[in-house]
């Protein structure tokens, strides 16, 4: 039987365990805060199999059989790739990270030589992917043929550039069917971070781009609760994707002029709908995933790349520069560890 070693119970570590119960899977849960433990009665969670404040007072060291064990680390950013190294170093082969899975480019490199060295099967959780966001799209481009996205805008309050910024580049990178060549930032940052006041918290715009003169636009305020609107422009409509799951496709009114130059606004509704329902959905599908060894939507190589973006637009805010991407090892601030969540 497959089992479970969940690692850091908070918010998003919940949501692992309660997928877990339902699932009926044996869980080892690890989290340093002695609180949480109390939260959790066995009548309640039959599931679990101990509760530990830390990996060595678990002793996952000695557990037998650690190919049936699947790792989860949800604990805050910094730590992530330290206990991947620890845990693979233990002979535990998969893993399901919370991004980001490093902080640092110079550990990014380490982490593509780690997984290729320990033959290492990692699950990054980036939600869209396991929202199939991709697949509806391509359903509303093919129905309505709308042709190919031009490009995609995101607009937010304060949601952060690694806490939900990571999500929405790889969404962007999964509709242009390709990684960015590069990327220029103007950000700040505010200790504001829920998950602890240590984290920076990062608003300001970010502009990826991709092959082809294709973007990816995303500006956040940390002086606004908006929750994140995206929008997808083809040649002729525009796809509006909300925070709530909804969507509204917009097309042009009446007869569309040959030349391109001529702007004509697309404010006619063509279709509006809902997305997806369910916020648990992606915690409940890469478990799956990983218990039916099903196809690996979120790779170590997807994660690389996610990471790249992310620390490549802090690193171009910081030397105040385009930068290209992936970001060399060898930049000024490649080992720059950055407090991100």
């Amino acid at each position: 039987m497959k089992k479970f070693i969940l690692i850091g119970v908070g918010s998003i570590g919940k949501r692992h365990l309660d997928v877990l119960k339902k699932m009926k899977k044996p869980t080892i849960c690890i989290d340093k805060n002695n609180e949480i433990s109390k939260k959790y009665s066995s009548t309640e969670y039959p599931h679990i199999i101990g509760f530990y404040k830390n990996i060595n007072q678990a002793k996952v060291k000695d557990l037998l059989e650690k190919k049936d064990y699947t790792v989860i680390i949800s604990t805050l950013g910094p730590t992530h790739f330290l206990l991947l190294e620890q845990l693979s170093a233990f002979g535990f082969k998969n893993f399901i990270i919370e991004k980001p899975i490093v902080t640092s480019i110079s550990d990014s490199y380490k982490f593509k030589n780690l997984v290729k060295r320990k033959k290492l099967t990692i699950r990054v959780h980036l939600a869209y992917r396991y929202l199939n966001i991709k697949s509806e799209v391509d359903k509303i481009k093919k129905n309505h043929q709308l042709g190919s996205i031009k490009k995609i805008i995101c607009y937010s309050g304060a949601l952060d550039l690694s806490t939900s910024g990571s999500h929405l580049v790889d969404l962007a990178v999964e509709c242009f069917g390709c990684n960015p060549d590069g990327v220029i930032s103007n950000l700040y940052s505010d200790k504001i971070n829920p998950r602890s006041n240590d984290l920076v918290f990062f608003e300001g715009t970010s502009i990826w781009r991709f092959k082809n003169n294709l973007e990816f636009v995303l500006t956040m305020s940390n002086s606004s609760r908006l929750s994140e609107t995206i929008i997808i422009i083809f040649e002729n409509s525009k796809l509006v994707i909300n925070w709530n799951n909804s969507f509204t496709l917009f097309g042009i009114d009446g007869k569309i002029s040959n030349k391109i130059y001529r702007h004509q606004g697309a404010g006619k509704e063509i279709e509006s709908g809902e997305l997806f329902s369910n916020e648990y959905i992606p915690c409940y599908q890469i478990i799956k995933d990983a218990i039916m060894n099903k196809k690996n939507r979120s790779d170590d190589k997807i994660a690389f790349n996610n990471i790249q973006c992310i620390l490549g637009s802090i690193i171009s805010n910081s030397l105040k520069k385009d930068i290209k991407l992936p970001v060399s090892p060898n930049n000024i601030l490649a080992n720059k560890k950055f407090r991100i969540s």
